[in-house]
């Protein structure tokens, strides 16, 4: 990952965490109160749209594990775009990073639209 300068969400960015967000998996209210003051940090280096998310000490963190959240987004396939998942990181108790899984050897240059992406639960 490359590291950028500190931003906000684009719209884009915003809308595909708020949908992933959502979803009432264990621990996701935590996680939404953290989007009004989460700041993009980073890119991925393949030049897909994944991006690095840092949230301040100060907002309460969520009370889960390292790692990938029990819910993601499907991306369906429409004409010659090619499906995909939306996976989201916690990195002590807050949003880390935001990732598009890709199955092609061309990364995609943006976030699909919302329209596209169909969630998924993953927990009980």
């Amino acid at each position: 990952m490359a590291s950028v300068e500190a931003r906000s969400l684009a719209t884009e960015e915003r809308a595909v965490l708020d949908l992933l967000l959502a979803l009432d998996f264990p621990e996701a209210s935590a996680l939404r109160h953290q989007v009004d003051k989460a700041e993009v940090v980073g890119r991925c280096d393949c030049g897909c749209p994944s991006i690095g998310i840092s949230v301040p000490e100060a907002v309460p963190s969520a009370a889960l594990p390292d790692g990938v959240v029990p819910a993601e987004l499907r991306v369906t396939s429409v004409d010659d775009e090619p499906e995909g998942d939306v996976i989201l990181f916690v990195r002590n108790g807050r949003l880390d990073y935001l990732e598009y899984v890709f199955y092609t050897d061309d990364p995609p240059p943006a976030w699909p639209n919302i329209s596209r992406l169909r969630p998924f639960p993953m927990w009980p």
